[in-house]
């Protein structure tokens, strides 16, 4: 089978991810994998979140969903576009990255971290430097051919509040599921395919060092960076899984860049300044 174009998975993945209410149905034959809230089959899973929201997916025919309380509306959203949106990505053949992303001259940047390591804020924050805000959290990416392609998807961004007063942007409506934590408008994405040239590791120092990542260190902060990785090998195997991760690691330059990390904005948009300096001097082309 051909590729898929980068416009088909995009479409695909759109499709898949629409979400109908009703009933689960119940699912016969031993799960590939289960954590006791992600139950993955070759064609499908089943997840159910910590309020009791269950969800369904069938390749070829999307989502179901069961919301038992209207209060739980919120964590629904919230989890449609975190695990559910994860898995429904690594079924349907594309490779989840936990990061954000900023484009800029047709190349992607993924920015990945530690959970609460500021890659959402300063994906946001560098949008304000010339980059444009491609992807929240998740990034889904297309592999295949000359270059590895991430898949414009247009996922809410999330910050907490005290990040969008850093980056300089108004918080939106307030998650329920998680207080202090606000979704934030975000520019439409670009039509122009992007292709994904860089990922930069975030990590906290005394002052702003930008280093490459490279050989076996370079592969295992590739690993370290996929989105729930266990369900790529449930469906796959180890091997396919590894021969997927050296494709990206051949194709994909890896950085690792220590920020002084500031509660101040002023200083924030300092280091902002110097690291989009930085991103543009040594990885945009």
């Amino acid at each position: 089978m051909d590729k898929p174009t980068l416009d088909d998975a995009a479409a695909l993945l759109a499709r898949e991810m629409q979400v109908v209410r009703g009933e689960i149905p119940r699912r016969d034959g031993p799960p590939l994998s289960d954590d006791g809230h992600l139950r993955i089959w070759a064609d499908g899973f089943h997840f159910s979140t910590p309020g009791e929201v269950r969800f369904a997916y069938q390749s070829g025919e999307g989502l179901r969903a069961e919301v038992p309380d209207a209060a739980l509306e919120d964590e629904f959203g919230l989890y449609r576009e975190g695990t559910v949106f994860g898995a429904v990505c690594w079924l349907n053949g594309l490779f989840p990255l936990h990061a954000s992303a900023i484009v800029r001259d047709g190349c992607a940047i993924a920015l990945t971290a530690d959970s609460g390591g500021g890659k959402s804020t300063l994906a946001m924050a560098l949008a304000a430097h010339g980059f444009i805000h491609f992807a929240d959290d998740t990034l889904p990416l297309l592999l295949g051919g000359d270059a590895v392609h991430p898949l414009p998807f247009g996922k809410r961004a999330k910050l907490w509040g005290d990040a969008c007063a850093l980056a300089g942007v108004p918080p939106g409506v307030e998650i329920a599921a998680v207080p202090g934590k606000y979704y934030v408008e975000t520019p439409d994405l670009p039509a122009i395919p992007a292709r994904l040239t860089d990922i930069v590791v975030l990590e906290t120092g005394p002052e702003l060092r930008l280093e490459p990542i490279t050989g076996s260190a370079k592969l295992a902060r590739i690993a370290a960076a996929m989105y729930r990785p266990s369900i790529a090998i449930a469906l796959g195997g180890a091997q396919r899984h590894a021969e997927r991760l050296l494709e990206i690691a051949s194709k994909v330059r890896c950085w690792r860049l220590a920020r002084p990390l500031s509660g101040d904005r002023d200083a924030f948009a300092t280091t902002t300044q110097a690291v989009a300096e930085l991103l543009g001097e040594h990885m945009v082309q």
